[in-house]
């Protein structure tokens, strides 16, 4: 009997290590302490396909050099509810601030494995609009600042720019003022980076 149970527990093991998703979402705020309530920004994104640890890690993580402060969380959801599909969600606090070279450098490779394992089909990404930027734009400030809600958001101004696309935005719900960056990477992926600004200058 205990030799049946060591299996299932093996079994059950393998099964949370080898997790498949439809789609992994990234997302990383920059803090300065464990505590903070408000990321000073945040970055985020969503690729096809599973991630690992180790694959989020080289997108804050320089080759070579030691980890910066951290705190990862990970979420995983199963869905088999007339359609099947599975999504994970990576959470990283970071104690520093952000190298967009070097996320964009690390995001670019998995972009491409992603691109490879559907066999060479597009990214879902690769369509953005300006709607599309303005969707994603306010559910980042929804996720990152729980003080704002979405149908609130009035656009103050806006621009869109390209080499490579980008979509810009300044919100106000009427007491805060923020703003948001959905940019397109040559690989096609929509990289979405929001601030909660304070008397001009970003939180």
């Amino acid at each position: 009997m205990d030799d049946e149970t060591d299996g299932v527990g093996e079994m059950e093991s393998r099964l949370i290590d080898d997790e498949y998703s439809t789609d992994t979402t990234v997302r990383i705020h920059e803090i300065e302490q464990l505590s903070d309530k408000f990321p000073k920004q945040s970055w985020s994104f969503t690729l096809p396909g599973s991630l690992s640890v180790r694959d989020v890690k080289t997108l804050f993580v320089a080759p070579g050099q030691y980890d910066p402060p951290y705190a990862l969380d990970k979420n995983y959801r199963s869905l088999e509810w007339g359609a099947s599909g599975a999504e994970t969600e990576f959470l990283i606090q970071l104690g520093s601030d952000l190298s967009s070279g070097l996320l964009l450098a690390a995001l670019a490779q998995l972009a491409k494995r992603a691109r490879q394992q559907l066999g060479g089909h597009p990214l879902d990404d690769e369509s953005l609009t300006r709607d599309g930027a303005h969707y994603r734009a306010t559910y980042a400030l929804a996720m990152a600042y729980e003080i704002v809600v979405r149908e609130d958001l009035r656009v103050v101004s806006e621009s869109q720019s390209s080499s490579p696309l980008t979509y810009s935005f300044q919100f106000t719900n009427g007491e805060h003022q923020f703003e948001a960056d959905v940019t397109l990477t040559d690989q096609g992926v929509a990289v979405t980076r929001v601030k909660w600004i304070r008397d001009g200058t970003s939180s």
